[in-house]
């Protein structure tokens, strides 16, 4: 596939980025293990002061690995329910990708015009899991044939089905591929076409390289702010959070997106954390998806500034998600290996934040 060129290179090179970082963490964690300690008191404390639940049990510590995975849970779970509307007009505009798309031309006898194929294509969304958007080449204003997205009005000479060939959540099948054939064969019965098959063994083939590389680079970062005295109530925590300026979600996460653009770029999201129907919060889970935010929006400097201020505004703690209290000297060495990861993804031509990534690491539906 063009892009992915020595594909198995880019992952052993990915395989020993990652024993670096797993050495030199080890390394910064054992400076840290008397600090960690703290941190983990702090939340034990936080916790045993907080309002009981039934599921926990009485006097029960939350250890912040726990915290993490509540509220990363609840994050997900909303993430794969909520696409941006801008991401899927973009990538609905997107030609064809040959990087992450397997492409099946059909070429009628005749030109088609749209009001023909577009009721044909009202019930396709997906071949199995995996999203399915048709392109059609047709004059573009300048009298030059091009692919893009069906439009009313215009005639087309060759359609191609697009199927992505993997996301962050898995490949595409030889079954899903069969499915999706057998429906394109009704397709072109229906408008008198010929299809042209890629072979499907190297379509299976490229999909399952193309998932192995997402996954191995599904990076996620989090970090925990934990108040150093008494659970902060939930009046405490939206009023901070408002002051600076964090957009609330329906699913009671809040997101902060770019100064310079506003709601078209969304740097990270921040979850609370507290026994069931509690008002104490006992802990602010700050989550960034890192393939899918603009490396230039230098996003994880942007979080770990704005958790500062907020420990400040909120007297707490900032640490990981092991606990461990977050340094200067422990930022940096993050900043060091996202560095290292964002040339891997350059390398990759999957550059963060780029419709592209989004697609892989973000699309649920079309």
């Amino acid at each position: 596939m063009k892009g992915l060129t020595d594909l198995q290179l880019i992952l052993i090179a990915g395989g020993s980025i990652l024993i670096l970082f797993i050495i030199i963490y080890n390394r910064i964690r054992a400076n840290r293990l008397r600090k960690a300690e703290i941190a983990r008191r702090l939340a034990e404390e936080a916790a045993e002061k907080a309002e009981t639940a039934p599921e926990n049990g009485p006097g029960k510590a939350v250890e912040p690995g726990e915290m993490v995975d509540t509220v990363m849970a609840q994050i997900e779970e909303s993430e794969k329910a909520a696409v941006e509307e801008s991401l899927v007009s973009g990538m609905r505009e997107f030609p064809v990708d040959d990087i992450i798309e397997c492409a099946i031309t059909i070429t009628p006898e005749s030109e088609v015009p749209a009001e023909k194929i577009l009721p044909l294509l009202q019930s396709w969304q997906y071949a199995g899991k995996m999203p399915v958007r048709f392109v059609g080449l047709t004059d573009d204003e300048n009298g030059q044939k091009n692919w893009h997205a069906i439009r009313p009005s215009h005639t087309y000479s060759q359609f191609r089905a697009c199927v992505l060939l993997a996301n962050r959540h898995g490949a595409l099948t030889d079954i899903e591929f069969s499915s999706l054939i057998a429906q394109l064969n009704h397709l072109t019965a229906d408008i008198d076409a010929e299809m042209d098959v890629p072979d499907m063994e190297k379509v299976i083939d490229q999909a399952k390289q193309l998932h192995e590389f997402v996954s191995n680079h599904d990076a996620k970062i989090w970090l925990s702010i934990q108040p150093n005295g008494q659970p902060w109530t939930r009046e405490q925590v939206t009023a901070a959070l408002e002051k600076y300026q964090y957009q609330p979600r329906p699913d009671g996460t809040w997101v902060k997106n770019d100064p310079e653009e506003g709601a078209e770029c969304e740097l990270f999201l921040i979850g609370t954390f507290s026994k069931k129907d509690s008002d104490k919060v006992l802990s602010l889970i700050l989550f960034l998806d890192v393939p899918c935010i603009p490396r230039e929006k230098d996003p994880f400097h942007q979080m770990v500034s704005c958790a500062q201020v907020l420990c400040k505004e909120l007297d707490g703690t900032l640490v990981d998600e092991k606990g461990n209290v977050l340094t200067d000297a422990y930022v940096t060495a993050i900043a060091g290996h996202l560095e290292q990861y964002y040339q891997v993804m350059q390398s990759a031509s999957l550059h963060a934040g780029s419709l592209r990534s989004l697609r892989l690491y973000r699309l649920q539906a079309v």
